[in-house]
């Protein structure tokens, strides 16, 4: 997600090497076709595509993004998003759940908004 997100240019490839839809644009967030499926996929604005910053979302919304991750590794799920919630947590693997427990409560703590406590992914 972040890599995406942080990423100032990237191009799509289809499992021939060829470009994603034939687009010739030197970055593909600078399409507006793939940009938009690239948004519509995330649940964030276009905009936010292009040009991305973690404190452009709130938690809420970073949360949201997190809801739609999937990890072969329960733990990854919270630790793949530290960055975009410029996190200091240290990983341990071995927590399972809590490990998103752990990072819900590192963000109470530096933002004051217990109302993420409450969100549901």
């Amino acid at each position: 997600l972040q890599e995406l997100l942080a990423s100032k240019v990237i191009r799509f490839y289809n499992r021939d090497w060829k470009l994603y839809l034939n687009d010739k644009h030197a970055n593909h967030k600078e399409s507006p076709e793939i940009k938009q499926e690239l948004a519509k996929a995330m649940g964030v604005a276009p905009e936010t595509i292009r040009s991305f910053r973690p404190e452009d979302l709130g938690v809420r919304e970073k949360l949201l993004l997190a809801s739609t991750r999937n990890a072969t590794v329960e733990e990854d799920i919270a630790y793949s998003l530290l960055g975009i919630f410029s996190s200091d947590i240290i990983p341990q693997y071995g927590l399972g759940k809590t490990a998103l427990g752990q990072l819900l409560e590192n963000i109470v703590d530096r933002t004051g908004d217990v109302t993420v406590i409450s969100w549901t992914g």
